[in-house]
């Protein structure tokens, strides 16, 4: 449970890290910050009660899978809007 918790820390610190230093659109990471914060929130809480049942776990898990992805989602959408449209070959 330690290792997960780990993981789960580092994942939210590198993701905050990132937001930090890309200098492409400063203003337009806000989506992976949050991410990284929900990583780092799922790493507290399992270090804290790391003899949790194992169903809290999974449902802890479970419920941080939907937030994370929802957000990756949001974020892509978000990053493809940005692109510019990439002309036709003819």
């Amino acid at each position: 449970m330690y290792i997960l918790a780990a993981w789960a820390v580092f994942t939210g610190i590198a993701e905050i890290a990132v937001v930090f230093s890309l200098q492409r659109a400063p203003g337009r990471e806000w989506l992976l910050g949050l991410a990284g914060l929900a990583s780092i929130a799922l790493g507290i809480l399992i270090g804290i009660r790391p003899t949790a049942a194992l169903l809290a776990v999974v449902w802890l898990i479970g419920a941080y899978a939907i937030v994370y992805g929802v957000l990756l989602t949001l974020r892509f959408l978000q990053a493809a809007a940005w692109q510019p449209a990439i002309p036709e070959r003819t």
